[in-house]
């Protein structure tokens, strides 16, 4: 992979959860509507930002709930371990887990939960954890995000690798990347689809579009665009660019083939 220079690299990752913590009191919760204007009518979701700062809960309109959060991120690694929910067996037992730490537990408990009599138990977790809802994906679902210095379309196997999360030591499976373009004067923005990985990238060289409007606002709400297909498999919003992504999503899924090839762009990765 040839040189280039990081200027930000951050992830945002949202998950369902069964409930919130058992210790809230849900009266004192101050939910806001998600501006409508971002959705193709009001009400897709409702947001309450959480009080330790730490980052938000989420509530769509079909009542399923979510814990959101950001990470600052300074390698691959850590990105990969960012989204991590659970541990796996292959993983060493004090591998940090930020994502399930910040939610209240450590990681351990999947084992346990997975068992169907301890489903509807609390006694493995403690009043204040967000209970990860599914027990068949290791991982949240992720935005990562990364400005450098020269142009991103020198740098697919790159794109290639924060679209699936990957680390520094998995291996690259996927030969091919599907990308929406964005440029403005000399500035080059991608926004690329992870295959079958719950997860996307959006890879810049624009400062100003990064740093003043994806970091505020755009990374979060890609995110809970991306959320609202993988569960509902639609894209609440009839605004162009998120129907170019859904549409990009789709095709870098396993299972179908309802998308438009004419609306992005397919790039062979040589690793």
């Amino acid at each position: 992979m040839s040189q280039y220079s990081i200027k930000n690299f951050w992830q945002d990752v949202i998950l369902p959860i069964r409930a919130l913590p058992k210790s809230l009191d849900e009266s004192s919760l101050k939910w806001q509507q998600v501006p409508s204007f971002d959705f193709d009518k009001p009400e897709r979701f409702y947001s309450c930002e959480i009080a330790s700062g730490t980052g938000h809960w989420y509530r769509d309109d079909r009542g399923q709930l979510y814990y959101a959060t950001r990470f600052a991120l300074s390698d691959f690694n850590e990105m990969k371990l960012s989204r991590q929910i659970w541990r796996p067996s292959y993983m060493k037992a004090d591998t940090p887990l930020p994502l399930s730490q910040r939610m209240g537990y450590d990681g351990n408990e999947y084992s346990l939960l997975i068992d169907q009599s301890h489903l509807s138990s609390a006694s493995i977790f403690s009043e204040n954890a967000s209970i990860p809802l599914e027990t068949d994906f290791d991982k949240a679902i992720a935005h990562i995000n990364m400005l450098i210095e020269e142009s991103p379309l020198d740098h697919l196997s790159l794109a290639s690798q924060l679209a699936h999360c990957d680390g520094e030591d998995d291996p690259r499976v996927i030969g091919k990347l599907h990308l929406l373009r964005n440029r403005y004067n000399q500035w080059t923005t991608l926004f690329v689809a992870g295959t079958c990985s719950r997860s996307f990238c959006t890879l810049s060289n624009n400062d100003f579009y990064m740093n003043q409007i994806q970091k505020p606002h755009v990374s979060r709400l890609y995110l809970l665009y991306y959320c609202y297909f993988i569960r509902y498999g639609e894209v609440p919003s009839n605004q162009m660019m998120p129907q170019l992504l859904a549409n990009l999503w789709r095709s870098t899924e396993a299972n179908t083939h309802q998308y438009n090839p004419a609306l992005f762009e397919s790039h062979t990765i040589l690793n």
